[in-house]
């Protein structure tokens, strides 16, 4: 199945990353971008972080991003 990149960013426009992860875990702002533990690992130090200006995430712990 192919999905069309107009739509995909599409539908990045019109979605709030940031409020769709804080219906998983609590974030914390810290400048510019949200930080909390990784919910993907053990490890208990903010490693993830989300850019709310790109609509990205990053788990620095675990390597996972989107």
């Amino acid at each position: 199945m192919y999905i069309k990149p107009a739509f995909i960013d599409d539908l990045i426009s019109k979605t709030d990353i940031k409020s769709v992860i804080e219906e998983y875990v609590k974030l914390e702002k810290k400048g510019i971008h949200y930080w909390c533990s990784s919910p993907f690992t053990e490890d208990r130090t903010p490693s993830f972080c989300v850019n709310i200006i790109k609509q990205r995430f990053v788990d620095y712990s675990s390597g996972i991003s989107g």
